[in-house]
């Protein structure tokens, strides 16, 4: 069973949303770790993708933003996708997506983000109880 993490943000700024998934994505990334960042909103991922390719000036984070299982490479470090591709390594999954996907138990590490509003903390909640229901005990961190 993966080890259930939900970061919950104690501001609605979408920037702050999205400066801590990629700051969670580049912690990740420096451990070595293949990042899926999977949400089924496709207008989540560009701005995530737009983030990683502009956050530092000095340093180039890999990732790429695909649309198929086809556009998925084995080595890919950090993948966006609104769909769960089949990887061979199921490192770190960032669910942003309404629902845990169905294979969400191959994962080693979940790590779920919600920012201060009111419909996504309700379905942040859901979530929550789905891991209780599957039997993980997810860990609560406030930012």
């Amino acid at each position: 069973m993966p080890n259930v993490s939900f970061y919950v943000l104690g501001s609605n700024n979408i920037k702050d949303f999205y400066k801590t998934i990629v700051q969670l994505t580049i912690k990740a990334h420096e451990a070595e770790n293949q990042v899926l960042i999977h949400s089924n909103h496709p207008q989540i991922l560009q701005p995530i993708d737009d983030y990683l390719w502009s956050f530092s000036e000095t340093s180039f984070i890999p990732h790429v933003l695909v649309n198929t299982d086809d556009e998925v490479d084995d080595i890919d470090p950090i993948i966006l996708a609104s769909f769960e591709p089949s990887l061979p390594k199921k490192d770190l999954l960032i669910q942003l997506a309404d629902q845990v996907p169905q294979n969400f138990n191959q994962y080693n590490r979940i790590i779920e983000i919600l920012y201060n509003e009111p419909s996504y903390l309700a379905r942040g909640r859901e979530r929550f109880k789905f891991y209780r229901q599957n039997g993980i005990e997810p860990k609560t961190i406030k930012l």
